[in-house]
Parts: structure tokens; C-alpha cells; sequence
């Protein structure tokens, strides 16, 4: 995966050649833009490996109101994003988060908290939790957001 994510940001990737659509170079800069401080804020704000979900009167949050990137900046790297209660609270997506919202996900589950900070730095997870608290979305909002700072698109089977 690594070499995936090298060759995105070299513009090697998949449906990362060809020339661009008139007016795509805007969006463009503005995508890897994003994908830039989402990969800054997960490197600053991940929880140290082998660590279990802390409890919020271990480590600060982001303040009220701060969502993505911003609140991790806004927390400072000290606590990172590993004490989040929100999803507005971790490094995703301007689109994942949108789309949470959209289908009414705002606060996180515990195995969610336990699970996706460590997801979105890259690491394996394994968790046990109930039928309905939340596992398979722990699972897919860190793959989505890995797939999206790699860049796939469309052409490339999503």
C-alpha cells in the first residue's frame, strides 16, 4: 500500500495520468491539498501502537465545533485525535464526513473510539464488540479514507 500511496502523490497512481478537465486543475489542487493535511493530521494525532481507547478525562479534545484536520490542530498533538467522541472530532474526509452527517452518524461508539484512530494510522485492528455497536462501520471509515487518500476513483474500481 505504501507504494500505492507514493505513486499517487507522484501522479504515477491509478487515474492519476491523462490530462486533466478544463477547470479539474482547481479541484485538483484542492483534493491533494486535503489529502495533505488529512495525512499530516493522522501522522501529528495517532495513538502510540498497542494502546487502548482512552477515556476523555485522559486526553483532551478538540473544541466544540472544530471538525477534521481542524480539530486535531485545534486539540494540539499532544492529545491527538484518539480521544475523539465525535466524528467531527477525528481526521476524515470532508466527503466521509458529510456523509456521516448526512445519515445522522455524529458520536462515536466505544469499539468505533477504540477502533478508528488506530485504523487511520494504518494498523491492524482486532476488537470484539455486540451485533449492532458499530463494528462494520469501525471497519469501513478507515478503508474508505485509506482508498481516498491513495486517490481511487472510478476508473480504478470504486
Amino acid at each position: 500500500m505504501a507504494a500505492q500511496q507514493h505513486a499517487a502523490k507522484a501522479g504515477k497512481g491509478p487515474n492519476k495520468g491523462g490530462k486533466a478537465k478544463k477547470g479539474g486543475n482547481k479541484k485538483t489542487k484542492q483534493l491533494i491539498d486535503e489529502i495533505e493535511r488529512l495525512e499530516a493530521a493522522i501522522a501529528a494525532g495517532a495513538p502510540a501502537p498497542g494502546s487502548a481507547a482512552a477515556s476523555a478525562a485522559q486526553l483532551p479534545t478538540a473544541p466544540e465545533g472544530a471538525s477534521g484536520a481542524a480539530a486535531l490542530a485545534a486539540a494540539g498533538s499532544t492529545g491527538g485525535y484518539a480521544a475523539a467522541k465525535a466524528f467531527s472530532e477525528l481526521p476524515l474526509s470532508d466527503a466521509t464526513l458529510g456523509g456521516l452527517q448526512q445519515a445522522k452518524y455524529t458520536q462515536l461508539t466505544a469499539i468505533q473510539r477504540a477502533a478508528i484512530p488506530h485504523a487511520l494510522a494504518g494498523r491492524d485492528i482486532l476488537g470484539a464488540a455486540k451485533t449492532g455497536s458499530g463494528k462494520t462501520l469501525a471497519f469501513l471509515v478507515p478503508a474508505l479514507e485509506a482508498l481516498f487518500r491513495a486517490r481511487w476513483d472510478r476508473p480504478d474500481g470504486l
